[in-house]
């Protein structure tokens, strides 16, 4: 929902400037990394997808884009690292869940040894898919934050790896501050960037409204042609 409501967004960046996460000035602890991440630090491309995990067109952005994306730049060993940065929208009442879901996930995947773009890879086919019109601002109208979490995230995460005994620890993880934390941090790097709506993308550090409309075939035309 690029467009809609992009005031209300802004504004809601502007009056949390004093909340206690702060913009980071080193950004590459948030969201996740995938592609080719062995690139080193201002080489090749680097994309960054701002995207929220209830938002239909970030959702068509993974499936209909940057799945085969990542796949191909891995496949071909293009010099690309593409990072999903969390930035839930205020108007979508559970995208910050699923955010915060989709952040304990990663943590409990990473200790089952799982690295951290098959673990975004999983995140992604768990979450931005047919599951995502089920925690939809309607469908749980009438539910608890602590519902939510238990009868609606924590199924559609075990389908990235989860299992029932790890049920626990992720209710735990969501109510965990720093996890919170972690996640309005990122929220703020993206009101930092003007980011107003998703998915955005910067690319090598300019968010480029042109980028917006790109296919997949335009992103592999624009990767090979950076690599020249």
């Amino acid at each position: 929902m690029k467009a809609a409501l992009c005031l209300l967004a802004f504004s809601a960046c502007y009056l949390a400037a004093d909340a206690q996460a702060p913009i980071p000035t080193d950004q590459t602890e948030l969201g996740w990394r995938f592609g080719n991440t062995d690139v080193p630090a201002g080489e090749g491309t680097f994309i960054e997808l701002f995207g929220d995990f209830q938002c239909p067109d970030t959702r068509d952005a993974w499936q209909n884009v940057f799945k085969e994306l990542d796949q191909w730049i891995v496949k071909t060993g293009q010099t690309a690292t593409v990072r999903y940065v969390p930035f839930p929208l205020p108007y979508h009442f559970n995208t910050y869940r699923a955010a915060l879901s989709a952040i304990v996930t990663g943590q409990l995947l990473k200790k089952k040894q799982v690295g951290e773009s098959d673990a975004f890879r999983a995140i992604a086919n768990a979450i931005l898919t047919d599951k995502q019109d089920t925690f939809q601002n309607a469908e749980t109208a009438n539910m608890t934050s602590g519902q939510i979490y238990e009868h609606v995230m924590f199924p559609i995460v075990q389908a990235a790896g989860l299992t029932a005994a790890d049920k626990d620890a992720f209710l735990a993880g969501v109510a965990d501050r720093p996890n919170d934390l972690q996640l309005r941090t990122s929220w703020k790097y993206g009101c930092s960037r003007a980011v107003t709506g998703t998915p955005v993308y910067a690319v090598n550090g300019v968010v480029s409204d042109e980028a917006a409309g790109w296919s997949l075939e335009q992103w592999k035309a624009f990767i090979t042609g950076q690599s020249h």
